[in-house]
């Protein structure tokens, strides 16, 4: 099935019954009978759907805690530190607090050199994730960062992707793409979406056989340029189970302009002064929390002028080549104020339109929200439309083999 739409969506059943918990209590709700509609609409169990909205309340309903004198949500440590355990890296409250940030405690920032032979053998990754106990009806999940970030994308304090996902019990790892945070660089004589796409392929085989077992197979999320890598992974249909990419922050066309601003940056990389980049990152002011968009500067980094300028010139047609062998379900959200990409219906329906060998693509705007749709008020909503799309690619794959 494709669906797209050029309308925002109404507020989600999770929203709503996140500030209704948080303002009536979980008790009425579970009474209501809104507990188990939610988890119906989610494709969640109900004790999955009671653990996502104890977690999404707080985030969601900052000022309506204050307004009622309670205490907002618990801030974690702004600081901390590593320490080297093998190969490993534990992460410590206490110092460095602008070099290394992270939701919580219960994040691991890792390194893993690549062992096995094939394009990845003997590079070193990192990244951060949050595993939990497998079990076949949880995917693992990869989440792979766009152009002027790190895996840090996915763990900002408050908006943080790992902790959502750690709150329905689906273990994740945001990685490291080639070349940024501490992993290793990747030649690419040609296309650096695909270089990137098949050294990441070669490294989640292998975390996959560390992390993975137990659970259902991959899922991938990616924003912004980690989705044309995410989905030339999917189209190269690696041996390992990927059951679905979700992608969002990435259409078809950028605006004419930015191909003539990319080929001109002088340098390898660019390094955005910080207020200026969050001018494209963000939507109007009443998009997002008072804490945005100096919260997320911890994880910006230069971006590479070769993504920039592929992602202008040659992406378009990149796409046209790897749709066609795409034969997951792919669920595709486009910020209602995404300044990089044009975005209107016709150029939503020819994403979906391209995916022709996948058997169900759900590409719709994302209402109230910029490039980062994750950084918004509406970015728990968001990320519980990513996760709930995670969980129902499980629920069909083991439909399609019990």
């Amino acid at each position: 099935m494709v669906r797209s739409s050029s309308k925002p969506d109404p507020p989600s059943r999770p929203v709503l019954f996140a500030v209704g918990t948080f303002v009536l209590g979980a008790d009425s709700f579970v009474l209501a009978g809104s507990l188990p509609a939610a988890a119906h609409d989610l494709h969640l169990s109900v004790a999955q759907a009671g653990r996502l909205t104890t977690t999404s309340a707080p985030h969601l309903c900052d000022r309506v805690a204050a307004d009622r004198g309670r205490h907002g949500p618990a801030r974690p440590v702004p600081g901390a530190r590593w320490r080297d355990d093998g190969n490993e890296l534990s992460f410590h409250p206490e110092e460095d607090k602008e070099q290394i940030r992270m939701s919580t405690h219960e994040t691991v920032r890792f390194t893993h050199q690549v062992t096995s032979a094939g394009p990845a053998q003997g590079m070193t990754f990192t990244g951060r994730r949050r595993l939990a106990e497998s079990n076949e009806d949880v995917p693992l999940v990869v989440a792979v960062h766009g152009g002027g970030y790190t895996s840090a994308y996915f763990d900002v304090p408050g908006y943080s992707l790992l902790d959502r996902a750690a709150v329905l019990g689906v273990p994740i790892i945001a990685v490291d793409r080639p070349g940024h945070g501490g992993s290793s660089s990747v030649p690419a004589n040609g296309s650096v979406f695909l270089a990137h796409a098949e050294a990441l392929e070669h490294l989640i085989g292998e975390l996959w056989q560390t992390h993975g077992a137990g659970t259902a197979g991959v899922v991938l999320i990616g924003h912004s340029i980690g989705v044309p890598i995410s989905l030339a992974v999917a189209a190269h249909r690696p041996k390992w189970p990927l059951l679905g990419v979700a992608a969002s922050g990435c259409l078809l066309r950028e605006p004419e302009h930015f191909t003539g601003i990319w080929a001109s940056i002088p340098d390898l990389t660019l390094r955005s002064p910080d207020d200026r980049k969050a001018e494209l990152m963000f939507g109007p002011a009443r998009t997002r929390r008072d804490d945005m968009p100096e919260a997320a500067y911890f994880a910006n980094e230069p971006v590479v002028k070769a993504e920039l300028v592929e992602i202008s010139s040659s992406w378009h047609s990149l796409f046209q080549d790897l749709a066609p062998e795409i034969s997951v379900p792919v669920h595709l959200r486009i910020g209602e104020y995404d300044a990089l990409w044009i975005a209107d219906d016709e150029q939503i329906a020819a994403f979906a339109a391209a995916l022709t060998s996948s058997p169900s693509v759900d590409a719709a705007f994302f209402p109230a929200a910029g490039h980062a749709i994750d950084y918004h008020r509406a970015g728990a909503a968001f990320q519980t439309q990513q996760l709930a799309f995670a969980l129902h690619c499980v629920a069909r794959r083991l439909s399609e083999t019990h």
